[in-house]
């Protein structure tokens, strides 16, 4: 479902969006909300007509990522930065690069397998530390465009072939 965004909070602390979609057109709690390029965030509150989405990057947000290449599990936490995303308590000996695309994991139920979260851009360690933090720059354009999509799950009798 596609929806317009009709506002933003002014709050500089808190990342939401204000869409022109509801109760009445479907939208459900805790919704995906994709952009063209990767995962945006998550529907947080319903209205009739109108519903609040919290964006990843938001101080108060995570979720579940993985390594694309190497399957490594992780948490992507919003921190309030519109351009950054951290992965903290990473074992130092993991397997993640620079370069490497985060995709959500599928744990917790909430967001669905594959979709693409974010670049990784840094992976910080001090020597001899057990664990490293990885700096992540979201791939979805969080801060332009008018449009984004609502991921609905698939309706069974459609998608099932007799």
């Amino acid at each position: 479902m596609v929806a317009e965004v009709i506002s933003v909070t002014a709050d500089p602390a808190r990342h939401l969006l204000v869409l022109d979609k509801g109760r009445a057109d479907g939208v459900l709690d805790g919704q995906p909300l994709l952009g063209a390029a990767g995962l945006m965030g998550q529907v947080v509150m319903l209205g009739e007509h109108t519903s609040r989405a919290m964006l990843i990057t938001d101080a108060t947000h995570a979720v579940p990522v993985q390594v694309n290449r190497s399957g490594v599990r992780g948490l992507a936490e919003g921190t309030g930065n519109l351009d950054h995303l951290v992965v903290r308590h990473v074992a130092a000996t993991t397997d993640i690069q620079v370069g490497d695309t985060l995709v959500t994991s599928g744990l917790g139920g909430r967001f669905p397998p594959g979709y693409p979260v974010a670049e990784v851009t840094a992976v910080e360690s001090e020597p001899g530390a057990p664990f490293t933090t990885v700096i992540a720059r979201p791939l979805a354009q969080l801060d332009r465009g008018r449009h984004v999509m609502l991921a609905m799950e698939a309706d069974p009798e459609v998608t099932s072939v007799p």
